[in-house]
């Protein structure tokens, strides 16, 4: 990996290909890598004496007396080429202590993967391939990091990690490594030597619960003494920050957020599991017993907890009660009234038929008054008690209009004949005026209905008999 300082002094990392074969150079308006630049040269004839890392000479040291020597300032003009022929160099060097590798598949993304052959040493290209529904195929840079850790540059917007190959290990060997602490305890992650060691760290980023993967890790770098293999960043760097306990089970190391996502999942089966037995028992009811189950969660609960006895005795008690709410306690004018219904209503009702009475009863005492009072105007010389006269007069009342004219006068002229007992005669038996005497008496009763217009002609005939003039005039009438 090759290093380029940037702003403040802080070395920023630089991708250098140093294993590559130009077929061709084309211009185009949408490059992989802008920043990219390439310096092509051609190589002398007579061999080049390079230098060479020595052993245990670390990257910067060995960058930095290449960069100074005379010879290679000659060889290599141009400080970018020289110090991108120098990060090779060393790679290069640094790669002898790597194991040959076979290639390696990368994690699905975005319904594509890709290939890398890690035994292009420090770093190359992965396999071109099409991300799912896209126009043109794509490949990703990659590079290995001091400590043998594979990065994987983004492209297309997205990145990749080395698959964790599991095809190395059998289901036994798996179980073993397990019980003897090398693998997880489900056989992930076997962690026997630095290569182990680096395969877990590049396929951290799968781990599901990356804090127990990330103490394993550390637990097992401690035990080979390859602590310093493990990575300085990066998610799994941040955990090992953390100070994780490698002594610590795999459970202590879930974070609260999975715990709660536990405890949350076993809320939630119980609940299904109580629906569950709840819609089992709901089913057995009966349609009678369904019908009456209360709507409240807690009291459906207790309803159902019931002896199938104690529900049948339930649904005796609520038809009985709906029979009783259901029954007629009053009828009002043919409208039946019952339990049930709203007790406002019954009372509007009662009101009513209580008015309706009273008025009645009022209209019945006028009509009595009107009735005594015509008897004794229309009937006081005819015998017979005042009960007697006004049950007459209503029973008259009741029949046709011409009957009742009829009868009325014959009860008038009757009783106008019977006045006659009552008359006083004059001094020569003549009456007071001279005059016609049944002209008289229609003009008393012309003066009556004029006074009264609710009298009929009978009535108010009548009415001018019983006057002492008008008994005078019928008296002089024969």
């Amino acid at each position: 990996m090759a290093y380029e300082h940037g702003e403040g002094g802080k070395k920023k990392r630089r991708r250098v290909m140093s294993k590559a074969r130009i077929e061709a150079i084309s211009a185009v308006d949408r490059p992989a890598q802008e920043p990219a630049t390439v310096a092509i040269m051609k190589r002398a004839d007579e061999p080049i004496t390079k230098l060479k890392p020595r052993d245990g000479e670390s990257q910067d040291d060995f960058v930095s007396r290449f960069m100074s020597d005379g010879a290679m300032k000659h060889e290599y003009p141009d400080e970018k080429q020289r110090a991108a022929v120098a990060h090779s160099m060393h790679a290069r060097q640094m790669r002898k202590k790597w194991p040959v590798e076979q290639p390696r598949l990368l994690s699905d993304v975005n319904g594509h993967s890709h290939f890398i052959d890690l035994a292009d040493g420090p770093g190359g290209e992965t396999s071109a391939t099409k991300s799912e529904g896209a126009e043109y195929s794509h490949s990703h840079p990659w590079v290995r990091l001091d400590d043998g850790a594979i990065l994987i540059g983004a492209a297309e917007g997205h990145t990749h990690e080395l698959r964790l190959e599991k095809a190395e290990f059998s289901a036994e060997q798996r179980r073993q490594l397990a019980e003897s602490g090398v693998a997880m305890p489900d056989g992930a992650f076997p962690i026997r030597n630095a290569e182990d060691l680096r395969n877990a760290i590049g396929a951290f980023g799968r781990a599901k619960n990356k804090a127990a993967v990330a103490r394993h890790i550390k637990r097992r770098a401690a035990a080979l003494k390859l602590t310093d293999l493990l990575p300085e960043d990066g998610a799994l760097a941040d955990l090992l920050s953390k100070g994780l306990d490698a002594s610590a089970t795999d459970g202590d190391t879930m974070t609260p957020e999975e715990k709660a996502a536990i405890e949350q999942a076993k809320k939630d089966l119980e609940q299904m599991t109580k629906r569950a037995e709840r819609a089992e028992q709901v089913a057995q009811l009966t349609d009678a017993q369904r019908a009456i189950m209360p709507t409240d969660e807690k009291a459906r609960d207790e309803f159902l907890a019931l002896a199938p006895e104690a529900r049948e005795a339930l649904v005796r008690k609520a038809q009985k009660d709906a029979a009783d709410e259901n029954a007629v306690v009053e009828t009002i004018d043919g409208m039946a009234f019952r339990k049930n219904d709203d007790p406002r209503l019954l009372a509007m009702a009662k009101q009513a038929r209580k008015d309706r009475e009273e008025r009645a009863a009022a209209q019945k005492q006028l009509r009595e008054e009107q009735l005594r009072k015509r008897a004794k105007e229309e009937l006081s010389h005819l015998p017979g008690d005042e009960a007697t006269k006004v049950a007459l007069l209503d029973a008259v009342e009741a029949m046709p209009q011409a009957t009742r004219e009829s009868i009325a006068k014959i009860l008038q002229a009757h009783d106008g004949g019977l006045s006659e007992s009552f008359r006083t005669a004059g001094v020569r038996g003549e009456p007071a005026g001279g005059n016609d005497p049944e002209a008289e008496l229609e003009k008393l009763a012309k003066a009556a209905r004029e006074k009264n217009p609710k009298l009929t002609p009978e009535q108010a005939y009548a009415q001018a008999l019983n006057t002492p003039e008008g008994r005078e005039l019928y008296e002089a009438r024969a």
